[in-house]
């Protein structure tokens, strides 16, 4: 039998060695593509039921406020107790699954939207009720503000909410003024859909809208 020449014993060797490590690379590929695929069943399967469980506490909310007497609220009512609702939770779902379903009355706060009446024969008009609360928030000692400035406020948010494109005296603020800025925007002209959009009205400062030191 011929011998193998040595040079083609080392081409062999160096294809042996070659195979093995893409044989190694491919499978360590594989597991680290199963692991994630596990992973990625198990983190599936726990957002559908961290969604089940966001769903439940968010109905159970809706019923007890759907029983909820609208005539009057106390801190007596079952909405304001239903952490107790949600210490059952624990007991409705397989594992360590649970809600904490909390219901805010919002009714003791500045109902910044309903400083202009939405619908009626006053449609479009301040809330002096609303606008005198908002006036005297604006004027107290921490906010400095002068008379003067809680009026130009609380006429560029007025317009703002309102539906027209009329600023509401010399000090309002429509869409003529946010459209000359630097960075122009329009005015919403439709009630606030979250608090920070005050910080989007002629007149509200960060320093205002956040306090300082």
């Amino acid at each position: 039998m011929a011998a193998i020449p040595r040079d083609e014993k080392g081409v062999a060797l160096i294809l042996t060695v070659t195979l093995i490590g893409i044989m190694v690379i491919l499978t360590l590929q594989f597991s680290k593509s199963i692991r994630a695929g596990l992973y990625e069943t198990a983190g599936f399967d726990d957002s559908v039921r961290l969604g089940a469980v966001a769903k439940s506490g968010f109905n159970c909310a809706l019923a007890v406020l759907y029983e909820d007497d609208t005539t009057v609220d106390s801190l007596h009512d079952d909405w304001a107790s239903l952490n107790r609702y949600s210490s059952y939770s624990a007991g409705l779902f397989d594992g360590n699954w649970s809600f904490q379903a909390v219901v805010t009355d919002l009714s003791g706060r500045i109902q910044i939207n309903n400083l202009v009446y939405r619908s009626g024969e006053h449609k479009g008009e301040f809330n002096s009720e609303q606008k005198e609360i908002l006036a005297r928030l604006l004027g107290d000692e921490p906010f400095d503000l002068k008379s003067d400035e809680v009026d130009d406020i609380l006429s560029a948010i007025k317009d703002w909410i309102d539906e027209d494109d009329d600023p509401e005296g010399l000090d309002g603020a429509e869409d003529s003024y946010y459209q000359s800025l630097e960075n122009p925007y329009s005015c919403r002209n439709a009630p606030f859909k979250s608090p920070d959009e005050l910080l989007l009205v002629r007149g509200i400062t960060r320093e205002l809208f956040y306090g300082t030191e």
